[in-house]
């Protein structure tokens, strides 16, 4: 499941609607969220510059994380981290059977 590629983001296909994940509550904590995401090893590293879409600041680096059959940008962590929005909900369950 491919989740985080916001429209206006610069991975090809990017169709994710940011408002949707403003809509989301997780149950688990954001710091045990960013806990978990920040460890994940990262896949693959775009070789483009990337920046926020919304204030334009200069995001330090691009690329992919894969987490089992879950798939988002590495900046979805900038996103994360920087505006109220949520993970999708399939991927708290998968998080919260692996702590």
């Amino acid at each position: 499941m491919y989740f985080g590629f916001f429209k206006g983001m610069k991975y090809g296909k990017c169709c994710d609607d940011f408002k949707s994940y403003k809509r989301i509550i997780n149950d688990l904590s954001k710091t045990e969220i960013l806990q978990y995401i920040k460890a994940l090893p990262i896949s693959a590293i775009v070789p483009m510059s990337v920046v926020d879409i919304f204030d334009g600041q200069i995001i330090e680096q691009a690329g992919i994380i894969e987490d089992g059959d879950f798939i988002f940008p590495l900046d979805f962590i900038h996103y994360y981290e920087k505006y109220n929005i949520g993970i999708p909900k399939e991927y708290e369950n998968y998080i919260k059977d692996k702590i």
